[in-house]
């Protein structure tokens, strides 16, 4: 369930796959302006993301889902399921965050959607 950015998805795909930026630019982006979508400075094009998803072999419509639709995605699913306090407990020890700030930011998540 991470929510991530176009750009944070861009560059942990290009990583992972060991690629640098002027390899993935060649002669189509320039390298700062690839870096600029990567640190979400700037926006990219929509031709600009076809040639991305092409070269990472990533489809369009991860790259074109924005944070506040997957976290509403996110919520739908929290909502849909049977999320019982047990698991949040257990979810929260493995993670080391208090159950009960998670069952707050959980609730708080569903009730503003």
């Amino acid at each position: 369930m991470e929510v991530l950015s176009t750009g944070e998805k861009i560059k942990r795909a290009r990583v992972y796959k060991g690629i640098t930026l002027k390899d993935i630019c060649g002669d189509k982006i320039s390298v700062s302006k690839m870096s600029c979508i990567e640190n979400n400075k700037i926006k990219p094009e929509p031709w600009i993301l076809e040639f991305i998803a092409d070269k990472l072999d990533l489809s369009m419509n991860y790259l074109q889902q924005d944070v506040r639709q997957q976290i509403k995605e996110n919520i739908n699913g929290l909502k849909n399921s049977e999320f019982s306090h047990e698991h949040m407990e257990s979810h929260a020890c493995q993670n080391r965050i208090p159950a009960g700030l998670l069952t707050l930011k959980v609730l708080l998540l569903i009730s503003a959607n």
